[in-house]
């Protein structure tokens, strides 16, 4: 991701994106403190001892998911899998992200392909990613050479779909594949990260994803009597209760009575989530003017501003974006009395791996 990361996390936060894939992350160790967005689990695969690529996916942390382990798993194919459960009787969702480099061997391709077939046997698939097949023709189902013309078999025979709006110039490199088209809807290509001339992708899966059941209950120190909680302390005869008591018996005999007097005067509520909260670097007018690009790369388009015009204003948005979140930092590294916000932040940026092992 490089100089978009900062982009990137205010982009998903601001449209409170379900799931996120990426292709070409460039990752490796040294960005495991910053690749972590909130609300988000992380499912990366970096190329390990190999600079460059990787793929990625950010999954929100309410969605019950899991990597899907392959058996025809390779360690050249830069593909991701992740089972994502259904809250109904309609099947598991398998969401697969993949990137081919332009140059990739045949081997490398067959490998993908077996992939493939093997999550396939998921009742529904979603696979996005960058196949870099530009000699496609998809309105014909054609192609010039064998590469290229393997996947469209593969894709025919297993009766799958695809977009077929151009994500690259005149291309279509970025594709969405399924086998489930029914579950595809509101497709919609425009925008991108920084000033790449790749397109953003979105759309929404006509599905209810399975949510994590959590049971986790946290204290309301909001609805708390603290007033009937001094009481009730005091009552207990402390001398007494504690007299000819060990260090620690006495601990357990006090912790004991803590919990009871807690239970009486400080009510429990469902632990809240942080998801569709905006990023303490978001202003209004950083808001502003992140929705003012995507506006502007849809002129741009359409033909009614010039490549000039929308490159300038992705500049002022993406430097706009990398100043709020450097200044968020600078602030909290100058306060140094609050350093709960200076830990709280880190510790956020820190939680980034979700059982998936580098190659």
């Amino acid at each position: 991701m490089g100089n978009k990361q900062e982009e990137l996390e205010a982009t998903v936060l601001l449209e409170s994106c379900d799931l996120v894939a990426i292709t070409e992350t460039w990752w490796d160790e040294s960005h495991d403190w910053n690749a972590a967005i909130d609300g988000y689990r992380l499912f990366r695969r970096d190329r390990r001892r190999r600079r460059g690529k990787g793929v990625a996916l950010y999954i929100k942390k309410w969605i019950d998911c899991e990597e899907l382990s392959l058996k025809n798993s390779h360690k050249h194919v830069e593909s991701l899998w992740v089972r994502i459960r259904d809250r109904g009787s309609k099947g598991n969702l398998v969401v697969g992200v993949y990137y081919r480099l332009p140059n990739q061997g045949e081997p490398i391709d067959k490998a993908f392909l077996l992939q493939l077939q093997e999550a396939l046997r998921s009742q529904a698939l979603i696979l996005l990613g960058d196949f870099n097949h530009p000699n496609i023709c998809w309105k014909s189902s054609t192609a010039s050479s064998r590469k290229p013309r393997r996947l469209l078999e593969c894709i025919e025979d297993n009766f799958l779909s695809q977009i077929d709006s151009p994500t690259r110039g005149d291309a279509i490199l970025n594709l969405m594949v399924t086998n489930a088209s029914e579950l595809i809807g509101d497709v919609k290509i425009g925008g991108s990260l920084g000033c790449s001339d790749h397109a953003l992708v979105e759309f929404a899966v006509l599905r209810d994803m399975g949510q994590a059941k959590s049971k986790v209950r946290t204290l309301n120190f909001r609805k708390a009597n603290f007033q009937v909680f001094k009481e009730l302390v005091n009552r207990t005869p402390w001398e007494t209760a504690l007299r000819d008591k060990g260090a620690e018996q006495s601990w357990q005999i006090f912790k004991d009575a803590f919990h009871r007097v807690q239970e009486f005067s400080i009510p429990r509520c469902k632990k809240s989530g942080k998801e569709g909260k905006r990023p303490a670097c978001m202003s209004q007018d950083l808001l502003v003017k992140l929705k003012g690009k995507k506006e502007m790369h849809r002129q741009w388009k359409q033909g009614q501003v010039s490549w000039e015009e929308y490159r300038d204003a992705a500049r002022l948005c993406r430097n706009g974006v990398r100043k709020a979140k450097a200044q968020l930092e600078l602030n909290l590294a100058r306060d140094t009395k609050n350093n709960k916000g200076f830990y709280r932040y880190v510790s956020q940026k820190r939680k980034v791996k979700e059982s998936v092992l580098p190659r």
